[in-house]
């Protein structure tokens, strides 16, 4: 059976292995099994056939043999996730956390369903732990600037897309959200600069353009706010009519 995995599955095998070695040496705990990597790469080929409830039932049976995997547990979390199934899938992943706590892709799971289920409170204390476990990681700035955002705190968004940018300041995405928030609060000059820059980088979105006119359009630049609703509209006229 593992002579006869397919390139991927086999890169994704060696993945699994490297997160065995990482998991022992934290955790002091055995070696996993063949039956386990067997098993792994049967979950694999699962969830590639679109068959998740295979893939979840591989993975439990590779835990089975490799009991203090936070890798594993986090794998069962996402797929459960998938599959609509978020409580399962919160408990799976404060199982692999409890292992280890700064884990971060147990944490991104979790913060995830957490969004999913609309509870933007848990998920934000989740994105603040991810940032103090690794200041590297853009995308959770840029997430828990949303999340802050979606709960009106401006002030917090705003701050944590700049600690963002401190960290990578060409990170176009970083960038965009804190044009987003500029604008969103009536900043529409440092809005606007933002998101010039953002276009600059070849990043042209009819999303940009409508943020664009609303923000000349609350300096009162009617020409400048249509031709970039034009530009929208010619982008996704759908959308854009819809916003």
């Amino acid at each position: 059976m593992i002579k006869m995995i397919k390139i991927s599955s086999f890169i994704l095998l060696l993945f699994y292995m490297g997160a065995c070695s990482h998991s022992v040496k934290k955790t002091g705990g055995p070696q996993p099994t063949k039956d386990s990597y067997s098993n792994y790469i049967m979950a694999v080929e699962a969830e590639r056939s679109q068959d998740m409830d295979g893939a979840i039932k591989y993975l439990m049976q590779a835990l089975q043999e490799d009991a203090g995997s936070s890798y594993l547990r986090t794998e069962i979390s996402r797929l459960l996730y998938k599959s609509n199934k978020n409580e399962e899938a919160i408990k799976m992943a404060k199982e692999a956390i409890a292992i280890e706590p700064d884990y971060v892709p147990a944490l991104s799971v979790l913060g995830d369903v957490y969004i999913n289920q609309g509870d933007f409170k848990k998920a934000i204390t989740v994105y603040e732990r991810i940032i103090k476990a690794d200041k590297m990681k853009i995308e959770a700035y840029t997430q828990l600037a949303r999340l802050y955002a979606i709960e009106k705190d401006y002030v917090r968004s705003v701050s944590t897309l700049k600690n963002a940018l401190a960290v990578d300041p060409v990170n176009v995405t970083a960038k965009y959200y804190l044009g987003n928030v500029y604008i969103e609060t009536g900043n529409y000059k440092d809005g606007i600069a933002l998101l010039k820059d953002v276009e600059s980088a070849d990043y042209f979105s009819d999303s940009l353009y409508l943020l664009l006119g609303v923000a000349y359009e609350g300096l009162g630049n009617a020409d400048e706010a249509m031709k970039n609703y034009e530009r929208a509209i010619s982008m996704n006229p759908v959308s854009a009519m819809t916003a």
